[in-house]
């Protein structure tokens, strides 16, 4: 990870628990026939989306005179890939043109070049460590009792994700390995469902970006020069009326928010600027459905204990909750600010909690049409919300006002105890430890990654010492959940199958919050009908 790295920006952050990063990942190896095929590959697909987005009344004569600024007076259209890049000498380390010849690659080839011009560290001539120290082997491996603290990082030059390894014994964190995009960073979302393989658990990252396309990529695998699933594809500027919302494939826009469904591993949903939730099939590659909303959506989650419901905050000031149990329509609330994040309450599984751009945190139980209570937390937005896996209460909240709020909201009677200004510039996130009730990762504006540990702060810890520490769990064995019939019920959802989780979160068509169906959902119905 390079220096310049730890005054990035960090938009979006995640845990990962411990044990569940394979103790010594795999590194990807590329020998130079697959590297050279990368990088034309890829710069033969820059060249075609530019082609493609090209206006139709640019000229030859302007088109070339274009050109000539770019490949320096040599037409790209009179030459093949081959012999503008010169990819046969690509790796000659001697010749005076590489230096030429990287920088035209940079620009058409997606950053390969950078990275994987030489095969290995040994045939780098800028390396000059050939051989891996001890420590470093050290460092590589993960142990069972290291937590992954994955950050969405984004600088003038690049954005990347960083994988960090928490040592929480030592109160240390590290930068293991990095995975660059070709866009910024806005949602993170962790899963053990592998595409390639459902039996096996995973280690699997969902990155959302300023592109339309969501990428998975797998934890385990160190320099992997592409993620192992894309879903959705990126949009094009020129579109036929016809084929805007027949069939969707794809977002449109950028993409948001996140949310992997633990109750049913195969299947994640993703929030748009594009007006809509869509939800997938990450087995199949395909969307199972669409929820639209009135505006861009910027937060969801699935329920933490039954798979076919769903929360989710739009800018339209509203948080909605799609509930297979009322399929008639969403239920909705209006906040009086545009949502920032939406969040269950893991002890409390009838609420959850939203937070605004005008510095507000809502509790809102979803059979009431009121909020519990509510909370002016903030001057200015509050970015992110995170509660305890542990300590029922404990509430921490992160803001465009620079500070982290440390609250108490447990009976519903919430308390403020703790606020501080990280000099870390605005804060974007803040996400609680899976695996020890006090500890919070924070990203913002600059300084990088920080780790705060909450039982260092008296006020913090004194107040919470004499509560006892819990473990969310299903509501059958959890010891404050509440007996409904819809909890009863919840089993057999677990196991719906793919059209039944259609149908269960399905909304009939109504004004700004239709719900679009597949047709080849449609088209099953049809079929059983007839039988």
């Amino acid at each position: 990870c390079s220096w310049w790295n730890m005054s990035s920006l960090i938009p979006c952050l995640l845990w990962v628990k411990k044990g569940a990063a394979k103790e010594i990942p795999e590194k990807v190896k590329l020998s130079k026939d697959q590297i050279a095929e990368l990088i034309q590959d890829t710069a033969e697909q820059q060249l075609k989306e530019l082609n493609e987005e090209e206006s139709p009344n640019v000229t030859a004569e302007t088109s070339r005179e274009a050109g000539k600024e770019r490949f320096d007076g040599t037409d790209q259209e009179d030459i093949g890939i081959e012999e503008l890049y010169d990819l046969e000498n690509y790796d000659v380390q001697d010749d005076p043109e590489v230096e030429e010849m990287e920088g035209d690659i940079g620009k058409l080839g997606a950053g390969f070049s950078g990275i994987t011009l030489y095969a290995s560290n040994e045939e780098d001539p800028y390396i000059t460590l050939k051989e891996v120290e001890s420590s470093d082997e050290e460092d590589f491996r993960i142990y069972s009792t290291d937590n992954l603290i994955c950050s969405g990082k984004a600088d003038e030059e690049l954005s990347s994700i960083e994988v960090n390894v928490y040592i929480e014994n030592e109160s240390h964190h590290y930068c293991h390995h990095e995975i660059l995009l070709g866009a910024f960073p806005l949602a993170l979302e962790w899963m053990d469902f592998d595409p390639d393989d459902e039996e096996r658990k995973g280690s699997m990252l969902a990155v959302g970006t300023m592109e339309p396309v969501i990428e998975v990529w797998d934890l385990d695998l160190v320099d992997a020069p592409e993620p192992v699933v894309s879903l959705g594809q990126k949009s094009k500027k020129k579109k036929r009326k016809k084929e805007k919302q027949n069939i969707i494939h794809s977002h449109t826009d950028a993409v948001m928010a996140l949310a992997w469904n633990r109750n049913m591993r195969n299947v994640l949903a993703s929030g748009s600027a594009d007006c809509s939730v869509i939800v997938w099939d990450l087995k199949d590659r395909t969307v199972l459905l669409s929820l639209a909303h009135p505006d861009k959506v910027q937060s969801v989650q699935w329920h933490p204990y039954e798979p076919q419901t769903l929360v989710s905050g739009c800018f339209d000031k509203c948080a909605r909750v799609f509930d297979g149990h009322k399929p008639d329509e969403p239920r909705c609330w209006q906040l009086g600010g545009e949502v920032e994040r939406v969040l269950w309450n893991h002890f409390h599984p009838e609420t959850f909690l939203a937070s605004t751009e005008n510095g507000f945190i809502f509790a809102i139980n979803r059979t009431q049409s009121s909020p519990i209570f509510t909370i002016q937390a903030h001057d200015k937005a509050v970015s992110d919300i995170s509660l305890s896996c542990f300590m029922p209460g404990l509430l921490v909240s992160a803001s465009s006002d620079r500070t982290m709020k440390v609250w108490d909201i447990q009976d519903d009677t919430p308390a403020f105890l703790y606020s501080k200004d990280l000099k870390m510039g605005e804060l974007y996130a803040a996400k609680c430890s899976p695996d020890s009730p006090y500890c919070v990762a924070v990203g913002g504006a600059k300084d990088g990654l920080r780790v705060v540990g909450l039982e260092r702060i008296d006020d913090v810890y004194s107040h919470f010492k004499g509560r006892a520490m819990l473990q969310a769990t299903m509501p059958q064995k959890h010891p404050h959940s509440i007996t409904t019939p819809e909890s009863v019920a919840m089993e057999e959802h677990i196991s719906v199958s793919k059209e039944g989780l259609a149908q269960a979160i399905a909304v009939p068509g109504h004004s700004q919050g239709e719900t679009s169906l597949l047709k080849k959902t449609n088209k099953k119905k049809k079929k059983k009908k007839k039988k």
